[in-house]
Parts: structure tokens; C-alpha cells; sequence
């Protein structure tokens, strides 16, 4: 194995957080639960490189994530603001748009389907974004707008 990639929530999740475990039952059953996954996998991937992802919006962040991995990805960020890595890189950094308005929905030439997925009333996706937004909405868009249909075979 060459990489291994952890994909979270957020790039310092540890066990007991949020959607995850319980907080104090994690502390019962893990003795480093205090510990970031990044770190608590590390001694045992062989050398193996780590790549982490997960609520990146900052320079502050990824240079936080870069301290725990090897190398940090940047996912909806990029989709906010495609420039972010360019405008960290370049000591832009204040720059980088942090937010979704439908206007940067727009600029950054987002599909409907993503969209629909940002801009759905019950956002099943952590991103920042504004009220505006939702004007773009047309049609199914996450998972939590599904609606299953009611009959006898259905369990």
C-alpha cells in the first residue's frame, strides 16, 4: 500500500465525535480516543503515506491537517472557491471565499446537481453557505429530500 486516504467530516475527527460514537463510550472503549484518526493510524501503515480531507476552508486548516498527514486534499472548498489553493499558495489567503452564494455557485460553474445538493432545505453535506442559494434550487437534491414510496412490500 502506497497512501491511505482518510476522508471525515473534519480532517482532526477522533473517535467519539459527532455521527461517530458517543463520546464517553468511546473513552471507555479506546484508550486514545482523544486522539485524531490521522494520528492513531500512522503507526501502522508501514510507511505508507496519509492524505486527509475533511472541512479544509482555511490556510489555518490545511496547515493544521498538514501537520497530522502527509499530504492534505481539498474538496468542498474547491468547489466554493476553485482558486483556494492558488490563493493560499500565493499569500492570498484572505481572499479565499468561504461561503456558497448562488452568485459563486454561478462563477465556479457548479452543475445543478451539485446545486441542488448545497441548496437543499436539510443540507446532508457540512458547507458554508448563503440563504441565496436556495433561489437555484430545482429538484431533488440530497438525500434528505428522498421520499420513499408507501406500499405493503416496502420495509
Amino acid at each position: 500500500m502506497d497512501y491511505i486516504h482518510l476522508s471525515m467530516l473534519k480532517y482532526d475527527s477522533k473517535p467519539g465525535d459527532a455521527l461517530l460514537m458517543d463520546r464517553e463510550q468511546a473513552d471507555q472503549k479506546f484508550d486514545d480516543s482523544a486522539k485524531p484518526y490521522a494520528t492513531l493510524f500512522k503507526p501502522y501503515l508501514n510507511g505508507a503515506k496519509e492524505i486527509i480531507v475533511g472541512s479544509i476552508t482555511s490556510k489555518e486548516d490545511a496547515e493544521m491537517a498538514l501537520a497530522l498527514a502527509d499530504l492534505v486534499a481539498v474538496g468542498r472548498e474547491n468547489l466554493i472557491d476553485p482558486l483556494f489553493a492558488d490563493k493560499v499558495l500565493n499569500g492570498h489567503a484572505d481572499e479565499v471565499v468561504t461561503t456558497l452564494t448562488a452568485a459563486q455557485a454561478k462563477a465556479s460553474h457548479l452543475t445543478q446537481g451539485l446545486i441542488d445538493t448545497f441548496s437543499a432545505p436539510q443540507l446532508g453535506i457540512p458547507i458554508n453557505r448563503a440563504d441565496d442559494l436556495k433561489a437555484l434550487h430545482e429538484g431533488f437534491g440530497a438525500w434528505t429530500e428522498m421520499k420513499y414510496p408507501q406500499n405493503d412490500q416496502m420495509k
